[in-house]
């Protein structure tokens, strides 16, 4: 029998039901913007956050797809939300303050 690498055995683990969820929406959401369906996106991303809201990922990516709506004010809330969930100094933090700040130059 041979040895099962890392890969494989990570792709055996058990997956809890809010993963596979959490995947099957991603992809739909993929699928959205592929076919340049922005609000369609925009709604599944907002399912996603309802599903898992103390994943920043999450976060993040319904504020980019709220700023691509023109919804300034909701997309400054994901941010925000996504700021206090990541610890900061880790790349998903720098990355919400820089889109936030961004978004703040254009509101004002």
């Amino acid at each position: 029998m041979r040895a099962v690498a890392a890969d494989e055995k990570e792709a055996l683990r058990p997956q809890k039901d809010v993963e596979v969820l959490l995947r099957l929406e991603n992809n739909l959401k993929l699928r959205a913007l592929q076919a340049s369906e922005h609000g369609r996106a925009l709604e599944i991303a907002k399912r996603m956050v309802l599903i898992a809201p103390r994943h920043p990922d999450l976060w993040i990516d319904l504020a980019r797809l709220n700023e691509t709506a023109g919804a300034l004010g909701a997309a400054q809330k994901a941010y925000e939300a996504c700021l206090t969930l990541a610890r900061p100094g880790v790349p998903l933090h720098n990355e919400a303050a820089l889109g936030l700040q961004g978004l703040k130059r254009r509101l004002n």
